[in-house]
């Protein structure tokens, strides 16, 4: 319980810090801003973490509409056990990621990636349906392709911005760099 309550941003040292982070002085509007952040993680903001801090949203920009089309979809399904279960999970997550100092932390969000999974499989399915049912049959195969399509382009440009990122971060500088940070203060380089 130290660990959370260290990462809480409910400790003092970690209001003081988000007060000027976030440019208010309430507890409420600390929780607003960390809320807006780990909500936006998906397609705006990027990780804050130290030790990977990945400059880009989690979601490719393909599919952060598609997330956001599947979360309205299981918010109509709501009634439904599976559309509670999705919310609730997907909710869960974020809120308990934004409830932590400097959201977003993708370490701290890492069981959202499922849930996040299958609410695009859903959304992308609703698309196909919705599509199928008002452009007619010969709708159904080409849906299907172009979400084929979309998979692979959206794997092939998260498969480069990675490489690029890594590439730029895993050089031999890098390493150095942090292996010098490890060394005690009085230790010479």
């Amino acid at each position: 319980m130290e660990r959370t309550s260290e990462v809480s941003i409910f400790n003092p040292a970690a209001f003081q810090h988000l007060s000027g982070v976030f440019g208010v002085d309430t507890q409420f509007g600390i929780f607003l801003g960390s809320l807006r952040q780990a909500v936006l993680t998906f397609n705006l903001f990027s990780d804050k973490s130290s030790h990977f801090g990945f400059a880009g949203p989690m979601l490719n920009s393909h599919l952060s509409p598609i997330l956001a089309l599947g979360v309205g979809v299981a918010l109509i399904y709501l009634f439904r056990i599976q559309g509670w279960l999705l919310i609730s999970w997907f909710a869960g997550v974020v809120l308990a990621g934004a409830l932590t100092i400097d959201a977003p932390t993708w370490s701290r969000m890492l069981p959202v990636l499922p849930v996040v999974g299958l609410l695009v499989a859903f959304g992308l399915d609703r698309l196909r349906v919705s599509l199928v049912e008002s452009g007619g049959l010969w709708l159904d195969q080409l849906t299907v392709v172009g979400a084929v399509g979309l998979i692979l382009i959206t794997g092939a440009q998260n498969f480069v911005s990675y490489t690029d990122y890594m590439g730029y971060e895993a050089d031999q500088y890098s390493y150095i760099g942090r292996a010098a940070a490890q060394l005690p203060v009085d230790q010479p380089i």
